[in-house]
């Protein structure tokens, strides 16, 4: 007879749904509850949990590899994601960027954004041309910060910067004070 917390070695027989038929040498057979993806003949080490109606019950207790490689398994997965967020909202226009990076900065409010997402046209120069003055009557920006985002654009547009560069610049003109193109020039992102 097994005790509480006692340590087995056993043998995954077959898959059942979320838990594992399992062999233990000496003691029979058993079910496995495990969040790691077992195949048929792996040799795991369980904890004894209790017996419940005549069934000895386990918990796996993963070794150190197979924690790592499910940790490897989810950074990898979480990163592919990622990368394909990150092409997904590159391949976006250049004006929709600048709308949605100015409202998820607290730039403008969801009814500025619905307002300026209606003034995107084909022509992207025109379209941040029309966002701008948009933005003038909708929010409370100064002329300093409106001409910051204009040399922004214009920068992106040239090749000159991207635009998670512009968005750290103008960051550091909201909350440090330097313009934006000085926060460029001092990060190495734009010559002087």
């Amino acid at each position: 007879m097994c005790k509480a917390g006692e340590i087995l070695r056993c043998t995954v027989s077959e898959k059942k749904g979320n838990y594992y038929l399992v062999t233990i040498i000496g003691e029979g057979s058993a079910i496995l509850k495990s969040d790691v993806e077992l195949n048929n003949g792996d040799s795991v080490d369980a904890c004894f949990v209790c017996m419940h109606e005549g069934q000895i019950l386990l918990r796996e207790i993963p070794s150190v590899s197979q924690s790592l490689q499910q940790v490897g398994a989810k950074l990898e997965v979480h990163n592919i994601s990622r990368q394909q967020e990150l092409k997904a909202s590159s391949q976006e226009p250049l004006p929709a960027r600048l709308v949605d990076f100015l409202f998820k900065s607290g730039t403008i409010s969801s009814e500025g954004k619905s307002i300026l997402l209606a003034q995107t046209g084909s022509d992207d120069h025109q379209t941040i041309r029309a966002i701008l003055k948009e933005l003038q009557n909708i929010e409370t920006l100064s002329q300093a910060d409106l001409a910051s985002m204009e040399e922004g654009m214009r920068l992106i547009s040239n090749g000159k910067i991207s635009f998670e560069q512009f968005a750290v610049g103008y960051y550091d003109q909201l909350t440090v004070g330097i313009s934006l193109l000085d926060s460029l020039k001092a990060r190495g992102w734009l010559e002087y």
